[in-house]
C-alpha cells in the first residue's frame, strides 16, 4: 500500500468540489491517484491567481471557474480513467488454446505410444484459463511494489527445482518451466530500481546472474537466450525511457557496453567451437551427418514434402512404423507437423496465421504502453512468446537449432505458463488509462511525473 505524506487542508469548497468530482469517477483504483493530481492542480491555480494580486477567497473561486462544473470535469475524467477492457483478445487466445488440446487429442488418438491424454490436456487448458482471468484481473503494479519478494521467490524456486526434478536426458524437467518464467521476473526486478541512479543500473545488471546461472545449471539453453533477449530489450527500454535517472544517452551506454561484454566471449565462444559449427550445419543439412544427429531435420522435412494442402498426406511409411515411431516429438514440439500431414498446409496456415496476428497485436500494443513499469513487464511477457514462435516455426520447417514448441499448442504445463503470461499482457493493456506515479523512496510521498491529464 502506498503511504502517504500529511498535506495541508484544503479550503472547504476545494474540498466539496474534489468529492463531487470524485463520487463520478467509478474505478476505484483510478480514483485516489486522480483526485490528488486534480487537488494538486486546484492548489497550483489558486498559487498563481494569488501571486496576479487577488484575495485568498477570490483565487479560491477562480480556481474552481477555471477548472469547470464539477459533475461535467468527473464524468469527463471517468470516461478517460476506466479499465479498458480485452475480451476480444482474452477470446482470441482461448479459442487459439483449446483448438490446440483439441487437434492434440483427435490427431494423436489411437497412437502406439505417445498420445496425448485427454484428461491432462483438457485439466491443461482449465488450468491456464483460470490463471489467464486471474492475472487479466490482477493489478500488475503491486508485482513493482514487492518485486524484491518476488525475484527472491523465483530464485528460491529455481533453486528448488534443481534439489527435486527429475532429470530427463541430463536436464532438470521442472528447472525448464521456472526458467520460462525469468523474463518477467526480471523485468520486475528492474521494477524495484527505478531512479535508483548508476547504483540501480549495476543491480539491475547483476540481477540477472543467478537467473542466467540456474538456466545454465539446468541446462535449458533456449530459456537462457529468452532470458537474454528479453532482459536486454527491458534494459533498452529503460534507457529510453531514462528509468534509472541518470540520463538516457548514459542508460543506454552502459547497458550496450555491458551487452558487448557479455556478447563478445559468447560470439568468440560460437565462431570457435566446433560442436556449434557442427549444429549449424546439422540445421542446414543434417542429411550431412554421419552420425545420425540430423535424423530429426530429415523426418521433418520429409514428412513435409508428402504432405497436401488439404487433407491427409501420404506417408512413406518405413518398414510399416506409423507418424509416432518416424517422427520424433509428433506430439510436442513437431505437432505444426502432424497438423500439416494429417489435415493439410491451409488448416496449419490458419491455426499459425491466427497466432501470428495474435502475437504481432500484442508486441504493437506492448511497444506503446504509457505506464513505464507496464511496457518494460509488456516486452518481457511478449517478446520470448514470439520468439518461441519464430523458432518453432522454423523447427516445424525442419530447421533444428534447440527444442522449441509453438505456444498454445504444445499443451501440458507449458501452454498453462503462455496462457499466464497473456493474461499478464491483457492486465496491462486493461488499465493503460490510470495515471503514471513514482514511489518516493526516501519518505513513501507519490510524486506526479509527467503527466498531462490538467495540462
Amino acid at each position: 500500500s502506498v503511504c502517504w505524506r500529511e498535506v495541508p487542508a484544503l479550503p472547504e469548497q476545494f474540498e466539496r468540489y474534489l468529492l463531487e468530482v470524485g463520487e463520478k469517477i467509478r474505478w476505484k483504483r483510478a480514483r485516489p491517484f486522480v483526485m490528488r493530481e486534480l487537488r494538486t492542480h486546484l492548489e497550483e491555480q489558486k498559487e498563481a491567481f494569488l501571486a496576479a494580486g487577488m484575495n485568498e477567497r477570490g483565487a479560491e473561486e477562480a480556481a474552481l471557474r477555471d477548472m469547470g462544473q464539477a459533475a461535467e470535469v468527473g464524468e469527463g475524467l471517468d470516461a478517460v480513467h476506466r479499465p479498458r477492457q480485452q475480451w476480444g483478445l482474452a477470446v482470441w487466445v482461448l479459442l487459439l488454446s483449446f483448438g490446440g488440446c483439441l487437434l492434440r487429442i483427435i490427431l494423436t488418438a489411437g497412437a502406439e505410444y505417445e498420445a496425448v491424454d485427454p484428461m491432462r490436456a483438457a485439466a491443461a487448458v482449465v488450468l491456464g484459463t483460470v490463471l489467464l482471468f486471474g492475472m487479466y484481473h490482477l493489478d500488475y503494479t503491486i508485482l513493482a511494489r514487492h518485486g524484491k519478494a518476488i525475484y527472491a521467490a523465483a530464485v528460491a524456486a529455481g533453486i528448488l527445482s534443481l534439489v527435486l526434478s527429475p532429470q530427463i536426458n541430463g536436464a532438470f524437467y521442472y528447472t525448464r518451466y521456472v526458467v520460462l518464467c525469468y523474463p518477467v521476473v526480471y523485468a520486475i526486478w528492474i521494477g524495484t530500481l527505478r531512479g535508483r541512479g548508476w547504483k540501480g543500473i549495476v543491480l539491475a545488471l547483476l540481477g540477472g546472474v543467478p537467473l542466467a546461472e540456474i538456466a545454465c545449471i539446468a541446462p535449458y539453453t533456449t530459456g537462457l537466450l529468452l532470458l537474454l533477449l528479453s532482459g536486454f530489450a527491458a534494459l533498452l527500454a529503460c534507457g529510453k525511457m531514462d528509468w534509472f535517472g541518470v540520463g538516457r544517452n548514459q542508460t543506454l551506454a552502459a547497458v550496450f557496453g555491458a551487452g558487448a561484454g557479455l556478447s563478445l566471449p559468447v560470439l568468440w565462444f560460437l565462431c570457435s567451437s566446433t560442436a556449434v559449427h557442427q549444429r549449424l550445419v546439422i540445421m542446414l543439412h543434417p542429411e550431412r551427418d554421419a552420425l545420425g544427429r540430423g535424423y530429426m531435420g530429415m523426418a521433418v522435412r520429409k514428412a513435409l514434402s508428402q504432405a497436401a494442402w488439404l487433407g491427409e498426406g501420404r506417408l512413406e511409411r518405413s518398414n510399416g512404423l506409423s507418424l509416432e515411431w518416424l517422427l520424433p516429438e509428433w506430439d510436442h514440439d513437431c505437432f505444426l507437423v502432424t497438423i500439416v500431414l494429417k489435415l493439410g498446409w491451409i488448416p496449419c496456415l490458419v491455426m499459425v496465421g491466427a497466432a501470428v496476428v495474435l502475437f504481432a497485436i500484442f508486441l504493437g500494443r506492448s511497444m506503446t504502453v504509457h505506464n513505464r513499469f507496464g511496457r518494460i513487464l509488456a516486452l518481457s511477457a511478449v517478446l520470448p512468446l514470439v520468439a518461441q514462435g519464430v523458432g518453432a516455426v522454423g523447427l516445424n520447417l525442419g530447421f533444428i537449432l534447440t527444442s522449441l514448441s509453438f505456444p498454445l499448442f504444445s499443451g501440458n504445463l507449458h501452454t498453462v505458463l503462455t496462457m499466464g503470461m497473456m493474461g499478464l499482457l491483457l492486465s496491462v493493456f486493461r488499465q493503460q488509462a490510470l495515471p503514471e506515479w513514482q514511489l518516493n523512496k526516501e519518505d513513501g510521498d507519490v510524486k506526479r511525473e509527467n503527466s498531462t491529464y490538467f495540462a
